[in-house]
Protein backbone atom coordinates (compact mmCIF):
# COMPACT_ATOMS: atom_id res chain seq x y z
CA UNK A 1 0.00 0.00 0.00
CA UNK A 2 1.70 3.51 -1.29
CA UNK A 3 1.97 6.12 1.81
CA UNK A 4 0.99 9.60 1.47
CA UNK A 5 1.79 12.55 3.41
CA UNK A 6 -1.87 14.39 2.72
CA UNK A 7 -4.73 12.73 1.53
CA UNK A 8 -7.94 14.51 2.02
CA UNK A 9 -11.42 12.51 2.79
CA UNK A 10 -14.95 13.37 1.67
CA UNK A 11 -17.86 12.13 4.13
CA UNK A 12 -21.04 11.69 2.27
CA UNK A 13 -22.43 8.96 4.72
CA UNK A 14 -25.58 11.08 5.70
CA UNK A 15 -29.33 9.68 5.52
CA UNK A 16 -29.72 13.04 4.06
CA UNK A 17 -33.14 12.94 5.51
CA UNK A 18 -34.01 16.96 6.11
CA UNK A 19 -32.90 17.79 2.43
CA UNK A 20 -35.76 14.62 0.89
CA UNK A 21 -32.90 13.44 -1.28
CA UNK A 22 -29.32 12.74 -1.35
CA UNK A 23 -28.05 15.90 -0.81
CA UNK A 24 -24.12 15.23 -2.27
CA UNK A 25 -25.98 15.16 -6.21
CA UNK A 26 -28.06 18.10 -5.79
CA UNK A 27 -26.82 21.41 -7.90
CA UNK A 28 -25.21 24.18 -6.85
CA UNK A 29 -24.03 26.41 -9.35
CA UNK A 30 -24.29 24.12 -12.19
CA UNK A 31 -22.48 21.21 -10.29
CA UNK A 32 -23.21 18.53 -7.97
CA UNK A 33 -22.57 20.15 -4.29
CA UNK A 34 -20.17 17.33 -3.50
CA UNK A 35 -17.85 18.52 -6.03
CA UNK A 36 -16.52 21.45 -4.46
CA UNK A 37 -15.55 19.93 -1.29
CA UNK A 38 -14.22 17.22 -3.41
CA UNK A 39 -12.16 19.43 -6.07
CA UNK A 40 -10.91 21.64 -3.21
CA UNK A 41 -9.38 18.33 -1.66
CA UNK A 42 -8.40 17.10 -5.17
CA UNK A 43 -6.00 19.79 -5.35
CA UNK A 44 -4.31 19.70 -2.44
CA UNK A 45 -4.06 16.52 -1.52
CA UNK A 46 -2.20 13.40 -2.94
CA UNK A 47 -4.84 11.17 -2.90
CA UNK A 48 -8.47 11.51 -1.99
CA UNK A 49 -11.20 9.05 -1.11
CA UNK A 50 -14.91 9.22 -0.63
CA UNK A 51 -16.88 7.36 1.93
CA UNK A 52 -20.60 6.93 1.34
CA UNK A 53 -23.26 4.35 1.68
CA UNK A 54 -22.91 1.48 -0.58
CA UNK A 55 -26.39 2.56 -2.93
CA UNK A 56 -24.78 5.47 -3.27
CA UNK A 57 -21.04 4.44 -4.75
CA UNK A 58 -21.73 3.84 -8.05
CA UNK A 59 -23.33 7.48 -8.75
CA UNK A 60 -20.50 8.89 -7.33
CA UNK A 61 -18.44 6.43 -9.42
CA UNK A 62 -19.56 7.74 -12.78
CA UNK A 63 -18.73 11.05 -11.78
CA UNK A 64 -15.18 10.98 -10.15
CA UNK A 65 -11.70 8.90 -10.92
CA UNK A 66 -11.05 8.66 -7.24
CA UNK A 67 -12.19 5.37 -4.98
CA UNK A 68 -15.39 5.22 -3.23
CA UNK A 69 -16.47 3.15 -0.34
CA UNK A 70 -18.33 2.30 1.83
CA UNK A 71 -18.32 2.21 5.95
CA UNK A 72 -16.67 -0.71 7.36
CA UNK A 73 -19.34 -3.71 7.72
CA UNK A 74 -18.08 -3.09 12.03
CA UNK A 75 -19.25 -0.16 12.14
CA UNK A 76 -21.44 0.48 9.14
CA UNK A 77 -23.53 3.78 9.44
CA UNK A 78 -21.94 5.06 12.75
CA UNK A 79 -21.18 8.42 11.41
CA UNK A 80 -18.34 10.58 11.00
CA UNK A 81 -15.57 8.72 13.20
CA UNK A 82 -16.40 5.29 11.29
CA UNK A 83 -15.98 7.65 7.72
CA UNK A 84 -12.45 8.75 9.03
CA UNK A 85 -11.92 5.44 10.18
CA UNK A 86 -12.95 3.42 7.05
CA UNK A 87 -10.53 5.75 4.95
CA UNK A 88 -7.48 5.90 7.70
CA UNK A 89 -7.95 1.74 7.39
CA UNK A 90 -8.67 1.89 3.37
CA UNK A 91 -5.61 4.78 2.52
CA UNK A 92 -2.26 5.49 4.48
CA UNK A 93 -1.09 8.88 4.71
CA UNK A 94 0.39 10.47 7.42
CA UNK A 95 -2.19 13.37 7.41
CA UNK A 96 -6.01 13.19 6.42
CA UNK A 97 -7.56 16.73 5.58
CA UNK A 98 -11.70 15.41 6.01
CA UNK A 99 -14.41 17.49 4.65
CA UNK A 100 -18.01 16.87 4.64
CA UNK A 101 -20.11 16.53 0.96
CA UNK A 102 -22.42 19.63 1.78
CA UNK A 103 -20.02 22.75 2.74
CA UNK A 104 -20.05 23.95 -0.64
CA UNK A 105 -18.26 27.22 -0.06
CA UNK A 106 -15.23 25.40 1.25
CA UNK A 107 -12.41 26.25 -1.21
CA UNK A 108 -8.55 24.89 -1.71
CA UNK A 109 -7.11 27.86 -0.04
CA UNK A 110 -8.57 26.73 3.43
CA UNK A 111 -7.15 22.86 2.66
CA UNK A 112 -3.85 24.50 2.37
CA UNK A 113 -4.58 26.59 5.34
CA UNK A 114 -4.85 22.67 7.50
CA UNK A 115 -2.18 21.87 5.44
CA UNK A 116 0.60 24.63 6.97
CA UNK A 117 -0.43 23.77 10.63
CA UNK A 118 1.27 20.36 10.22
CA UNK A 119 4.24 21.91 9.47
CA UNK A 120 4.22 24.46 12.61
CA UNK A 121 2.89 22.28 15.49
CA UNK A 122 4.16 18.75 15.37
CA UNK A 123 2.83 17.82 19.18
CA UNK A 124 -0.63 18.01 17.89
CA UNK A 125 -2.63 14.95 16.13
CA UNK A 126 -5.34 17.09 14.60
CA UNK A 127 -6.16 21.16 13.81
CA UNK A 128 -9.63 21.99 14.17
CA UNK A 129 -11.14 25.43 13.13
CA UNK A 130 -13.01 27.03 15.89
CA UNK A 131 -15.59 29.20 14.13
CA UNK A 132 -18.33 31.69 15.43
CA UNK A 133 -18.44 29.79 18.77
CA UNK A 134 -18.32 26.14 17.46
CA UNK A 135 -15.98 23.70 16.80
CA UNK A 136 -15.91 22.16 13.14
CA UNK A 137 -14.40 19.19 13.37
CA UNK A 138 -15.51 18.12 10.32
CA UNK A 139 -14.14 20.22 8.43
CA UNK A 140 -10.02 19.87 10.21
CA UNK A 141 -7.16 17.62 9.52
CA UNK A 142 -6.22 14.61 11.65
CA UNK A 143 -3.07 12.81 12.02
CA UNK A 144 -2.73 8.58 11.58
CA UNK A 145 -2.27 8.26 15.49
CA UNK A 146 -5.42 9.29 15.90
CA UNK A 147 -6.51 6.00 14.18
CA UNK A 148 -6.26 3.72 17.90
CA UNK A 149 -8.42 6.35 19.61
CA UNK A 150 -11.16 6.50 16.56
CA UNK A 151 -11.20 2.77 16.76
CA UNK A 152 -11.69 2.34 20.55
CA UNK A 153 -14.15 5.26 20.79
CA UNK A 154 -15.80 3.23 17.80
CA UNK A 155 -16.34 0.25 19.97
CA UNK A 156 -17.53 1.47 23.01
CA UNK A 157 -20.05 3.48 20.62
CA UNK A 158 -19.01 6.62 21.65
CA UNK A 159 -19.82 7.89 18.23
CA UNK A 160 -19.17 11.76 18.83
CA UNK A 161 -16.46 13.69 17.27
CA UNK A 162 -16.28 15.50 20.08
CA UNK A 163 -15.17 12.58 22.28
CA UNK A 164 -12.31 12.11 19.86
CA UNK A 165 -11.04 15.64 20.23
CA UNK A 166 -11.14 14.94 24.18
CA UNK A 167 -8.62 12.33 23.68
CA UNK A 168 -6.09 13.28 21.12
CA UNK A 169 -3.83 15.84 21.50
CA UNK A 170 -6.49 18.57 19.84
CA UNK A 171 -5.11 22.36 18.94
CA UNK A 172 -7.98 24.86 17.95
CA UNK A 173 -7.39 26.92 15.13
CA UNK A 174 -8.78 30.29 14.10
CA UNK A 175 -9.24 30.71 10.57
CA UNK A 176 -11.61 34.20 10.43
CA UNK A 177 -7.86 35.84 12.11
CA UNK A 178 -6.50 34.78 8.50
CA UNK A 179 -9.06 36.56 6.10
CA UNK A 180 -11.54 33.28 6.27
CA UNK A 181 -15.28 34.06 6.00
CA UNK A 182 -17.43 32.30 8.20
CA UNK A 183 -19.41 31.87 5.54
CA UNK A 184 -17.29 28.98 4.22
CA UNK A 185 -18.66 26.38 6.81
CA UNK A 186 -22.07 27.12 6.23
CA UNK A 187 -23.54 23.18 6.10
CA UNK A 188 -26.55 22.58 3.16
CA UNK A 189 -28.68 20.57 5.57
CA UNK A 190 -32.17 21.65 3.78
CA UNK A 191 -33.04 22.88 0.19
CA UNK A 192 -34.24 26.42 2.27
CA UNK A 193 -30.74 26.32 3.47
CA UNK A 194 -29.23 26.30 -0.12
CA UNK A 195 -32.01 28.80 -1.48
CA UNK A 196 -30.78 31.30 1.02
CA UNK A 197 -27.00 30.58 -0.01
CA UNK A 198 -27.78 31.71 -3.84
CA UNK A 199 -29.64 34.32 -2.55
Amino acid sequence: MKAYHFAGILLSGGASRRFGEPKAFYPYKNKPMFMFAYESLKKETEKTVIVSRSELIARFQSMIDDEVISDDPKFLGEGPLAGIYTAMVDLLAEWYVVLPCDMPLVNRQFVAYLKNWTQTEEISQCFVPFVKGFKQPMAAIYHRSCLPDIEQLLNQRQLKMDALLERVNTRIVYPETEGFHSDLFRNINTKQHLCELEN
